[in-house]
């Protein structure tokens, strides 16, 4: 799948936004069966970009991503500048 789209899972999770070569590739909202959702870019199905990860008690992590890891709100919170 290439363009936009939505899967559901089984397990009860969810993913709307874009695809390229079947994986989730710009903009999209993954949500969980048990109620924490990412929202943000993706890059070959990983988290990649600015994000936000919202866990069911409303605990957020909102920054950068890269290959599905926090780096911080920034990149200069990771010392990579």
């Amino acid at each position: 799948m290439t363009g936009q789209g939505t899967s559901a899972y089984a397990n009860g999770d969810k993913y709307v936004g874009e695809y390229k070569d079947g994986l989730p590739n710009g903009q999209g909202t993954y949500t969980y069966a048990n109620g924490a959702q990412y929202v943000g870019e993706w890059k070959d199905g990983k988290w990649h970009g600015q994000g936000t990860l919202t866990l069911a008690d409303g605990t957020k992590d909102e920054g950068i991503w890269k290959d599905g890891k926090f780096l911080g709100s920034s990149i200069k919170d990771k010392q990579y500048v």
